[in-house]
This record gives C-alpha cells, sequence and structure tokens, in this order.
C-alpha cells in the first residue's frame, strides 16, 4: 500500500442504554496515523476482528464459542480479547497496511452476507448469548447464564482479567472508561514500556512485572 498511515485499536467505550450497555470499540472511532514504532509491530490493548493473524495455537487456546448465536461482532472482539489476553496473547498493529477489505458502503455495491439472516432460527437466543458472553469474561451481572464447557471457552489461567481493566483504564462497575488512553497507545509509551517485559522466551509480555494503571 502507498497509504502510510494505518490504525491503532485503542478507543473502546461503553454504548448502549443504561444496564444495557457494553464496551466496544468502533474502527471509525480509532486513531489513524503514521507509525511512532518503526521495525516492528506496536503493541495495542484490543483484538479487532477485521485483522487477525497469529500461529495456529492460538484458536486451540482461545478458541470461538459456539454457545453464542447472535452475538455482534462487536462484543465477540471485547470477548476474544480478554480471554485472550488471560491465555498470555498480546496485540500488535502492523506497522504497514498490508490488506483491505470491502466495506460496502458504495451506492449499488452488493449486500454483504450476514449472520443475521438467520435471525428467525433463533429467536430469543441474543441476551442468553451476551449474558453467557459477559458472564465468561468477568463483566456480566448476576443473571444466571449457560455454563456449558466454560472453562474451554472462558478465561486462562496466564494473566487475571482485572489486570487488563486496570491497565487499560476500565472501569466495570460503572461502565465507563479513561479517556486518552490513545495517545499513551499512538505515542508508543504503551509499546516501549510493556515490551521491555517480554519473557524471554518470546511467549507474551510478563504482566506480573507491570505495576502501571491507566486512570
Amino acid at each position: 500500500s502507498i497509504r502510510q498511515s494505518r490504525y491503532l485499536i485503542c478507543n473502546a467505550v461503553y454504548k448502549g442504554i443504561g444496564l444495557d450497555r457494553r464496551l466496544h470499540h468502533d474502527i471509525s472511532e480509532q486513531p489513524e496515523g503514521v507509525p511512532r514504532i518503526r521495525g516492528s509491530p506496536q503493541l495495542q490493548p484490543y483484538w479487532s476482528a477485521d485483522f487477525s493473524f497469529s500461529r495456529g495455537h492460538f484458536i486451540l487456546t482461545v478458541p470461538y464459542d459456539p454457545h453464542l448465536p447472535m452475538v455482534e461482532k462487536e462484543d465477540e472482539e471485547i470477548s476474544m480479547a480478554i480471554r485472550a489476553f488471560t491465555h498470555g496473547y498480546d496485540f500488535y498493529a502492523p506497522e504497514r497496511n498490508v490488506c483491505f477489505h470491502n466495506s460496502y458502503d458504495t451506492e449499488g455495491a452488493p449486500t454483504p452476507r450476514s449472520f443475521s439472516e438467520n435471525a428467525e432460527l433463533y429467536i430469543g437466543k441474543h441476551t442468553p448469548s451476551i449474558e453467557r458472553l459477559l458472564g465468561l469474561i468477568g463483566m456480566g451481572s448476576d443473571a444466571m447464564w449457560n455454563t456449558n464447557d466454560k472453562d474451554l471457552y472462558g478465561v486462562g489461567k496466564v494473566r487475571v482479567v482485572a489486570k487488563f481493566f486496570t491497565c487499560f483504564g476500565i472501569h466495570v462497575g460503572e461502565k465507563i472508561t479513561e479517556h486518552k488512553l490513545c495517545d499513551y497507545v499512538s505515542g508508543g509509551a504503551l509499546h516501549k514500556n510493556f515490551i521491555q517485559h517480554l519473557r524471554s522466551d518470546g511467549m507474551g509480555i510478563d504482566y506480573s512485572k507491570i505495576q502501571f494503571r491507566f486512570h
């Protein structure tokens, strides 16, 4: 690509009404700019379904949960980020754009296929799916939710969920996030300060050595 800028996924906010507000990161609200880190991908807080690649063990360790019919991409992204984080994975943005996809926002463009086409097959499933998704990652209420295979599709044991929340300024009880996290991320400070704690075997950052709290 001749385009020198690229996105970082760092701005997540609670969206919705009242108790139904859930954490999302809309691509249109992410910073786009020329990379401050050169010669390597740049560390970022969140995982994106729009662009994700890894070694094969990622999908075996953090498999997609088949018990979540009718869950939107925005909710899946938060779930995958937290689950993967607790299993020891970190997320990086490439130094330059390497691929693109058609957003189908051009007049006359074909309508993209979507999971919503199957909504009539899963009537009443969305709410239970959201309750399960949030329950598995420690962001749910006291509502009862489907716990089938929760050890397989839940959080890992390498890092605790609370570390994700404190490092990236997420207040689950109040359903708010700290502002200006993207300033810390896009400027390269997150990458420079955290990458020095990369494990000697290269298997992720050792968050037990990080006492950082974004607030």
